[in-house]
């Protein structure tokens, strides 16, 4: 779709037609806020503010009016110039045959993985593959976070590969889009050009696809996906923008890993520290997270940074159990006893810890 897409004879659209007319609406309202897909280096929000309604069909009102409230953006129905969609309807357009695509889910992804699954093995039988060919898909970005079950809406557009897709598959993939209404690049490999996929750790998907099957498919970890996503969370709060993310959605998303990973509101802004430093992740490099995620968590006793330091390096073996019993007593003048007390929701996070202290309890 061109500039001013919007404003284009529909006299003979099909039905893929207006699929990729409700992708650009959905872009440009997702980046609003942003430069992305811009096609003159303005935010998009000025473009949606110079839309003249009256040179808009009906059903592309629809579906501008559709992709606002999909995105919770209700608030452009206030802008003089879209005021009057607000009462549009925006269910079971027909036009679109109820299958429009401009987000999936996992399962429609697991579905036009099993339409790819079988075409790759009709090219295999036709000798366009190898005979032993199997598929490798390691997705980072949205597709991991939906299988994680992480973002809210479970939604995203694209599975982004770290593993390099052969022409004849890729041609099979855009074959695929253009029957069922996805994106030409549902599956892509862009991201290699930014990250080296050594540094992952990957988990295989737990999907079937038959004996017969030509896919193996895997998604990061949960701490992958949030180590990727802090910086860009810090600039959303710093109020920095680049025109090719939605730093909104990095923000979104590193608050619901978080959670994900019991790292949420009321958790010890201690207990936080030693999490994420076993991640990778020093959250004193990201000021305006430390802000918003320590600062003004739960309430902190000095000494729980150490107690609850000393308890992670004993639980990895940097620190032997009667070096920790005497920094207890004799630093701090505690017992088990009291760590049993002050700690206890969180010793399930140090498991062989917690197997020493209860043998030396005798507790279960």
């Amino acid at each position: 779709m061109l500039k001013e897409c919007y404003y284009f004879d529909q006299k003979d659209y099909t039905r893929q037609d207006y699929l990729e007319l409700a992708r650009y609406f959905d872009r440009m309202i997702e980046y609003r806020d942003g430069c992305k897909g811009s096609y003159n280096g303005e935010k998009r929000i000025e473009e949606i503010r110079k839309i003249d309604t009256q040179r808009l069909s009906e059903n592309t009102k629809m579906l501008l009016a559709r992709c606002i409230r999909i995105h919770r953006a209700e608030q452009l129905f206030e802008l003089p110039n879209l005021q009057e969609l607000r009462e549009l309807p925006t269910d079971n357009l027909s036009f679109l045959e109820g299958k429009e695509r401009m987000k999936l889910r996992a399962e429609d992804f697991y579905r036009n993985l099993r339409l790819l699954n079988t075409a790759i093995q009709e090219a295999v039988e036709k000798g366009d593959l190898p005979k032993e060919y199997v598929f490798e898909i390691r997705c980072i970005g949205g597709f991991a976070m939906s299988y994680w079950n992480v973002r809210e809406e479970g939604i995203t557009e694209d599975m982004d590969s770290l593993q390099e897709i052969d022409d004849a598959v890729r041609k099979i993939i855009q074959r695929i889009a253009a029957n069922e209404g996805l994106p030409v690049d549902w599956i892509n490999d862009m991201m290699l050009w930014y990250y080296n996929p050594k540094d992952f750790h990957w988990q295989p998907v737990d999907w079937f696809f038959g004996r017969n099957y030509r896919l193996r498919i895997f998604v990061c970890s949960k701490e992958d996906l949030l180590k990727n996503k802090m910086s860009m969370a810090e600039s959303y709060l710093e109020g920095r923008n680049f025109q090719e993310r939605n730093m909104e959605r990095d923000y979104q998303d590193v608050l619901s890993l978080l959670r994900s990973l019991n790292i949420g509101f009321g958790t010890n802004p201690a207990m936080i520290q030693v999490k994420l430093a076993n991640m990778g992740i020093a959250i004193k490099d990201y000021p305006k997270l430390y802000q918003e995620i320590i600062t003004n968590g739960a309430a902190c006793e000095p000494e729980d940074f150490l107690l609850l330091g000393c308890i992670n390096r004993v639980d990895q073996g940097k620190m032997s159990f009667e070096e920790f019993k005497t920094v207890l007593t004799t630093d701090f003048g505690y017992t088990l006893e009291n760590i049993r007390e002050y700690y206890g929701i969180y010793l399930s996070e140090f498991p062989h810890f917690r197997a020493w202290m209860e043998e030396k309890t005798g507790q279960e």
